[in-house]
């Protein structure tokens, strides 16, 4: 059981209750800031994986646990609710 309507839960909502990290993540540990690659890589790399993630995010709110039940059901050639 659903606590909200299917169609009103998108995938970005799943996303947010089962992740607890970031989708890019840059190091394991600090970059060696006496390295001249070290101390600009993460400073260069992050508006790229921030418009990614934002690109991730804004497909993942359109699309609903609804919509994918019913994929789910057209590729499986049933139909929702699923009569046996």
């Amino acid at each position: 059981m659903l606590a909200k309507s299917a169609s009103r839960i998108s995938l970005l909502d799943v996303y947010r209750a089962v992740e607890d990290c970031e989708i890019f993540t840059l190091h394991r540990s600090a970059p060696d800031r006496n390295c001249v690659v070290g101390k600009h890589v993460q400073d260069a790399m992050r508006p790229a994986l921030d418009k990614a993630r934002q690109a991730l995010e804004d497909e993942l709110a359109r699309v609903t646990i609804d919509d994918i039940a019913a994929e789910i059901a057209r590729r499986g050639g049933f139909t929702i609710p699923w009569q046996a």
